[in-house]
């Protein structure tokens, strides 16, 4: 089994973040390099970072035995079966989902929300959100589903890896930390306004 890494050149942080998903890798003792960025084309105007792992047996135990795929199937088309996550401990939890909002996120300063593209796993990560006691809601569009957690509870958890400063945590972070002004008018500026009128 390939697997490569490839996240947009348009966000720099993104170098940041393959890094630290190939540290990861070894740490479980795989090899992995840093490979020639893709340049831009008319697909990926942006070109992308790219890295290349060696071919190890432990990604057979993920396909199979974690994420619970037959070897013919993907995420991308069929549904996980990875009930076992639900019962893992609490750091574990967290950790997977914020795995999903790194790839799959994103930040809505208009609803003040996360939302994270879930197809064909949107049962899943429902109940696993669930299982972490945040309130989402489940969305369809086009026939794609997406869960969408309010900015602050999303900033309670750590949606987005707080180990690595992606482009999508700092705009969290300026969202919840944004000021928020009233719709209304000081009582002061009305009664200033009325007597213009």
């Amino acid at each position: 089994m390939d697997v490569d890494i490839q996240l947009t050149r348009k966000h720099r942080e993104n170098l940041s973040l393959g890094e630290y998903v190939t540290g990861c890798a070894r740490r479980l003792g795989i090899y992995c390099k840093r490979t020639l960025d893709r340049p831009s084309s008319n697909s990926s105007p942006n070109g992308a970072f790219c890295w290349a792992f060696q071919r190890h047996p432990i990604f057979s135990w993920f396909h199979l035995a974690c994420l619970g795929l037959k070897w013919q199937e993907r995420t991308s088309y069929h549904k996980v079966r990875m009930d076992w996550m639900l019962h893992a401990p609490r750091e574990f939890r967290l950790w997977f989902l914020r795995g999903l909002a790194d790839s799959d996120g994103d930040v809505h300063f208009r609803d003040k929300s996360v939302d994270i593209t879930t197809s064909p796993n949107t049962g899943f990560v429902k109940a696993l959100l669930d299982s972490l006691n945040v309130h989402c809601v489940v969305r369809f569009t086009r026939g794609h589903g997406a869960i969408t957690i309010r900015a602050d509870q999303a900033m309670r958890i750590a949606i987005f890896n707080p180990e690595v400063n992606t482009y999508r945590r700092e705009l969290l972070e300026k969202l919840v930390g944004a000021s928020v002004y009233p719709r209304r008018w000081p009582s002061w500026l009305e009664e200033k306004v009325g007597h213009l009128g």
